[in-house]
C-alpha cells in the first residue's frame, strides 16, 4: 500500500504544479492586454549646500555692471551766430579708442534728442546739401546731457526761388546746387532741395567765389544757366534772390 500512495502524491503534485503555471501564464496575458499608465516622473528640484528643504530653481539674475546704460543727449545743431541751422542733417560720432560708428538725425530746426552710450566722442555734422563738419569732442556722461552743437564759422546764404513771374511755377523736385569755382568734379557741388515756399539755405559758407546753378530748370537771364556768387570774408548772411525757367 505504501508505494501507491507515494505514486498518488507525487502525480497530485504534478498536477498542482502544471496548474499554477497556467495561472501565471493566463495572468500575463490579462496584464499585457490591459492598458498601461504612465506616470510622468516628478519635477527635479535644486538644493544648495546649505538649504535642508527642496526648492524650485531660481533664475540667476544678471550682474547689474552688465548692462549698457545709456543717456539722452538733446540739443541744437547752430551756426557760429548763434542760430539753428535750416535744414535736416545728421550728427556721426565715432568714440575715442573705440571701432565703430554712431550717428542721429536733426530736424528741420537743427534739434537731435537720442540716447547715447556714455563715452568721449569725435563729432562730425553733415548738413542737408551734404557737406562735413568736425566739431570737436563730446564727452556724453552716464546722465542726460543738453549740450548744444556749433558749425565752424562761416556765412549763411538765404535764397528765394521765383519762377517765370510767378512762384507757384516752382517745378516739383527743383533743388539749387552751390560749388566752389574752378572744382569741377561733381564731389565739389552740395545741392539743397527748394522748399514748397521757394526758399532755400546754406550755413556755414567760407569765403570765396561759387558757382550756384539749379536743376532741372536753370537760372534765368545767364548765358550758361548758373551765376557767380563771391562770399566774402567775415559777412554772416547773403540773401539771394534766383528766377528760373526751363532749361
Amino acid at each position: 500500500m505504501r508505494p501507491r500512495v507515494l505514486v498518488a502524491a507525487a502525480a497530485a503534485a504534478l498536477l498542482c504544479g502544471i496548474a499554477a503555471v497556467l495561472w501565471l501564464r493566463n495572468g500575463d496575458r490579462e496584464a499585457a492586454a490591459r492598458p498601461r499608465l504612465l506616470v510622468p516622473p516628478a519635477p527635479r528640484v535644486l538644493v544648495s549646500e546649505t538649504e535642508t528643504e527642496s526648492r524650485p530653481a531660481e533664475a540667476i539674475p544678471v550682474a547689474a555692471s552688465a548692462e549698457r546704460v545709456l543717456g539722452i543727449w538733446s540739443g541744437t545743431v547752430r551756426t557760429a551766430r548763434g542760430e539753428a541751422v535750416a535744414g535736416r542733417g545728421t550728427v556721426r560720432l565715432r568714440p575715442r579708442g573705440k571701432r565703430g560708428l554712431r550717428s542721429f538725425h536733426f530736424d528741420d530746426a537743427g534739434a537731435f534728442s537720442d540716447a547715447v552710450e556714455p563715452a568721449a566722442y569725435a563729432v562730425e555734422i553733415e548738413l542737408a546739401d551734404g557737406r562735413r563738419f568736425e566739431v570737436g569732442e563730446v564727452v556724453v556722461p552716464e546722465l542726460d546731457l543738453v549740450e548744444d552743437l556749433t558749425l565752424p564759422a562761416g556765412t549763411r546764404i538765404v535764397g528765394r526761388v521765383l519762377g517765370a513771374g510767378d512762384a507757384g511755377d516752382l517745378p516739383a523736385g527743383l533743388r539749387v546746387s552751390i560749388r566752389p569755382e574752378g572744382h569741377d568734379r561733381s564731389a565739389a557741388s552740395h545741392g539743397i532741395r527748394v522748399h514748397p515756399d521757394g526758399t532755400f539755405f546754406f550755413d556755414a559758407l567760407a569765403p570765396g567765389r561759387y558757382r550756384v546753378a539749379a536743376w532741372p530748370s536753370k537760372i534765368a537771364g545767364t548765358a550758361e544757366g548758373f551765376l557767380l556768387l563771391d562770399v566774402p570774408e567775415g559777412l554772416p548772411e547773403i540773401t539771394l534772390d534766383l528766377e528760373v525757367q526751363p532749361r
